[in-house]
């Protein structure tokens, strides 16, 4: 997907749930309690 120049890219598992996301270079991950999602995680900082 691209808006206004930055690029995101999304890939996912096995499991079905997504892997981590790029963004205008920077990538973020994903923290599961089985297949719900409960936290996106970037080095060093929460982000929800």
């Amino acid at each position: 997907m691209t808006k206004s120049g930055l690029t995101v890219s999304y890939g996912y598992d096995g499991a079905g749930r997504r892997a981590p996301r790029t963004a205008g270079g920077a990538t973020a991950g994903y923290l599961y309690d089985g297949l719900n999602t409960v936290q996106q995680r970037r080095k060093h900082c929460r982000l929800g």
